[in-house]
């Protein structure tokens, strides 16, 4: 017949396969914490992206504007240049405290699932 699970393995290699999967846990929980981090990066990066957008058709709507009202006008003057063009993001300390802030949320969201699982799985024993 075969051997039961955990039979036959000395306190020994039963510790070392306990601190192996440890170390396991350890590591996915540091890859759960980079990943969510990563994931606020990107979602604050597109909100910005989407400001920027918005903001640089805003300028080019205004732009138009006063080129049609230039060539409407009995001066017909040169049409008023080009709206300058937004520097690049760069990040600052308010970036990092809403990455943090969205880190902080993405973590209570995912303990109250785990909370959530629990009770289902305790629901499902019982």
């Amino acid at each position: 017949p075969p051997t039961p699970p955990g039979a036959g393995h000395t306190a020994r290699e039963v510790q070392a396969l306990e601190a192996a999967l440890k170390s396991r846990e350890s590591e996915i929980s540091e890859l759960r914490a980079s990943s969510r981090r990563e994931a606020a990066a990107l979602w604050l990066a597109v909100g910005r992206a989407e400001d920027a957008l918005a903001a640089s058709s805003r300028s080019l709507v205004q732009h138009g504007a006063l080129v049609a009202a230039s060539w409407d006008s009995d001066d017909a003057g040169p049409p008023p240049p080009p709206p300058p063009r937004d520097r690049p993001h760069q990040p600052s300390a308010d970036d990092d405290s809403a990455l943090d802030s969205v880190v902080s949320d993405l973590d209570d969201l995912d303990a109250r699932l785990a909370r959530l699982r629990g009770r289902r799985a305790a629901a499902a024993r019982v």
